[in-house]
């Protein structure tokens, strides 16, 4: 496999390559081992003792990729804006026409039982993001009118959930007006000697800051519990504040979510995940005539 991988690496299509990528296929010393990564992709690490640098594979064998080219001018234009996301190197097609990107390593996912600090952290990270000039990323991000299709497609098969969505979208105007990540959570933030890097940008677009708040604060409750949501939940509001309903209400849509991914893929549940879960919906009396079939 791991020759196999090597190969692939050196009579890759690339469409674009720094000129670090030719140092490193140049090495002949690369170490190549899978990461875990999430549904839509496969991720490898490659190595290079001689260099002592590290690179990420993304290859997107698994579900229909994105526009490769506009993801790595994304990362190209993010990190001029000074946002702490993955250098890239190249992008380009292996050969059985599968699109790949080239970034930087950046470490290993943040575990769920975070820390109040890093869980400050994280928030500053994306009350950045959601602070961005979008004026700069003109045509590196799309633009959803409807909300409820792109985040949760094909609901016409879970009765329960659409009709409390549609309750709760009913007192909603959903904006488009910010960027935002699409699916901020802790699997993709990366740490690395100290330094978080936020990874993943498949599902960036002009949105609602709202709800990618509320995905991220939820996903903190759920996972890491009370005291490193409170910590997030501070941190953010102080730089883009939010009243209560606006938290309440986008914070069901993201329990919504939720259930609804638990139903049609695995996702993480650890020891007190369902406890916390129940513990939600006991205090938002609208989710709780949905059926946890998870």
């Amino acid at each position: 496999m791991k020759d196999t991988l090597t190969m692939g690496l050196t009579t890759m299509n690339w469409q674009y390559k720094s000129s670090e990528v030719d140092r490193l296929l140049n090495t002949h010393d690369l170490e190549i081992a899978a990461i875990d990564a999430g549904m839509e992709a496969t991720v490898y690490k490659v190595w290079s003792t001689k260099l002592d640098i590290g690179f990420a594979l993304k290859l997107w064998n698994k579900r229909n990729p994105p526009d490769v080219a506009k993801q790595y001018h994304l990362l190209e234009k993010l990190r001029e804006m000074g946002h702490s996301v993955s250098k890239p190197y190249a992008w380009g097609r292996n050969s059985k026409g599968e699109f790949v990107l080239l970034t930087s390593y950046d470490g290993k996912p943040l575990p769920f039982d975070l820390e109040a600090g890093s869980a400050q952290t994280v928030a500053h990270l994306l009350a950045s993001i959601h602070s961005a000039d979008v004026r700069l990323l003109k045509g590196l991000v799309p633009q959803f009118d409807d909300f409820v299709n792109y985040f949760f497609p094909e609901l016409s098969a879970h009765t329960d959930i659409a009709a409390v969505l549609h309750n709760i979208v009913g007192d909603i105007e959903i904006r488009t007006d910010r960027f935002i990540h699409g699916d901020f959570n802790l699997g993709n933030i990366l740490e690395y000697e100290g330094k978080f890097t936020v990874i993943d940008w498949t599902n960036a677009q002009l949105g609602d800051s709202r709800y990618d708040f509320a995905w991220a604060s939820f996903l903190i409750l759920l996972y890491s519990g009370p005291r490193c949501y409170e910590a997030f939940v501070k941190t953010y509001t102080n730089r883009i504040p939010l009243d209560a309903k606006e938290i309440y209400n986008f914070e069901m849509m993201a329990c919504l979510r939720w259930i609804w991914l638990s139903r049609i893929a695995p996702i993480p549940k650890h020891k007190d995940t369902v406890t916390r879960l129940k513990q939600f919906i006991d205090h938002h009396r609208e989710l709780q005539e949905v059926s946890l079939m998870y």
